[in-house]
């Protein structure tokens, strides 16, 4: 006899009062039920109109409104003027105090006009948090947005144009990213200088500066700063920027670095100034004109993870190794490949690549290297016997076409 199938029942629980079914919910207090409200989508905390009629303008205290049109509507036309008109109700017709925090992001393609009014209408709810992700060009920032003292954070990735303001902007911001926005100066200097005193982020992505040379940033309280752009920008949509009064910044997720050895001179202060931007994720490191060994082992201080290092130098010094006092973690504990371009096989090039070769202790490359026996001293005859040695152990590359020691000594023999 087969047995019949166990059905399984499912129990909802009732939260009830002396027995009597009570809507909990709608008893709480109003700014318990504005919060979690704020919680939602706006679409879907719009939907709760429905419920009751106790219910049908509850929604409107909602301090945080999110609007994804690309997971709550598609791509047809009819679709697009429904947005419209829900986007309208909650920014121009409901009578919401106050914003906190406003998302959107566009599916559709709006008039650069209504984006400029739906952004006024944010801003002027004394919004905090504003993050607007958009494709469409042809839209200019409004003026109230450069002055808005309520405004903390704003993330803005849309083509639009952004015009200097002749006087300090942001006052109160905190983390600024600005993607794809084109900023043109109306100041009469090309090289203008803005404050931030409490920036404590700043992320430029793909920007273009017009009439404008240079930009000083000053922020005291910046701790993270990044800048890229598409390679190929034409040379009047470029701007060098020049932070300055940060004390404890770090440039996060810079992976690839390249300096002039009088630039990281210039970074390394002395013990009275402030200290070092931290590098945290850099990975790569190329270094060409003169430098310092001092100044470059100060800086490789600030960089970690440091995994490669080459040198591009007109002239190198021949500074005294021997008196290095303390040698950077990611030299002995990251570092793996060393190379060297125009490397001409004299004193102050050898005695730089034996500081290498003895203090790496991962080291796994060392491209570029050539020698030159008619001027060798003792001291260069050693370093090649070392590099000999390491490469004999079979722990060191030292060239593409070198695979055995018939190659290494007819390269460096």
């Amino acid at each position: 006899m087969s047995k019949k199938p166990i059905e399984t029942v499912s129990v909802v629980p009732v939260v009830t009062v002396d027995n009597i079914g009570e809507d909990i919910i709608s008893n709480l207090p109003d700014n318990i039920i504005s919060h979690i409200l704020s919680l939602l989508p706006a679409k879907d905390a719009l939907r709760t109109c429905v419920l009751s009629k106790e219910w049908e303008y509850k929604w409107t205290c909602i301090y945080n409104v999110d609007i994804d049109e690309t997971r709550r509507f598609s791509r047809k036309r009819a679709r697009q003027k429904s947005a419209v008109n829900f986007i309208d109700r909650i920014l121009l017709l409901a009578p919401i105090p106050t914003i906190k925090t406003f998302r959107l992001t566009c599916l559709y393609k709006y008039s650069p006009s209504r984006l400029l009014t739906w952004l006024t209408a944010v801003l002027m709810r004394n919004a905090e948090h504003v993050e607007i992700n958009y494709d469409r060009e042809g839209v200019v920032l409004p003026r109230c947005l450069f002055h808005c003292t309520s405004l903390m954070i704003l993330k803005l990735q849309l083509p639009c144009t952004l015009r200097l303001p002749p006087d300090n902007w942001f006052s109160n911001i905190k983390i600024l990213h600005l993607a794809r926005v084109q900023f043109i100066n109306e100041r009469v200097s090309n090289t203008p200088t803005f404050d931030f005193p409490v920036m404590e982020r700043l992320q430029l992505d793909n920007c273009k500066w017009f009439k404008v040379n240079m930009v000083e940033i000053k922020a005291p309280a910046l701790t993270k700063f990044n800048v890229s752009h598409h390679s190929g920008l034409p040379k009047g949509e470029r701007c060098r920027i020049k932070m300055s009064g940060a004390k404890h910044l770090r440039c996060f997720g810079l992976k690839h670095l390249k300096l002039a050895g009088n630039v990281v001179e210039g970074i390394v202060v002395t013990k009275q100034g402030p200290p070092l931007p931290e590098f945290d994720m850099l990975k790569r490191l190329e270094l060409f004109n003169k430098c310092k060994i001092g100044s470059l082992l100060e800086i490789l201080h600030a960089m970690p993870l440091l995994e490669t290092i080459i040198f591009e130098m007109l002239q190198w010094d021949d500074d005294i190794y021997d008196e290095v006092e303390s040698l950077p973690s990611c030299i002995t504990h990251h570092l793996s490949s060393v190379q060297f371009r125009l490397f001409n096989g004299k004193k102050e090039h050898v005695h730089m690549a034996d500081f290498w070769l003895t203090n790496a202790v991962g080291l796994k490359k060392m491209l570029g290297l050539s020698r030159k026996r008619s001027e060798e001293s003792q001291s260069e005859e050693n370093f090649w016997t070392k590099l000999k040695s390491v490469f004999k152990d079979g722990n060191l590359m030292v060239g593409s076409s070198i695979k055995n020691m018939a190659d290494f000594e007819r390269f460096f023999g």
